[in-house]
């Protein structure tokens, strides 16, 4: 899997800052879920 795990860790950073404002509930989960996805992404690339 190419790319930049910190790239990745900056994507995720965004996904929760934008969770945190997010006033609908399930665009909340979806932006939370991403955001784990991206932080998952970054640990694999650093193996």
């Amino acid at each position: 899997m190419p790319g930049d795990p910190k790239e990745r860790r900056q994507r995720a950073l965004r996904c929760t800052e934008l969770a945190e404002n997010a006033a609908d509930s399930q665009l909340k989960a979806v932006l939370k879920h991403l955001a784990e996805q991206w932080l998952k992404m970054a640990v694999e690339l650093e193996r």
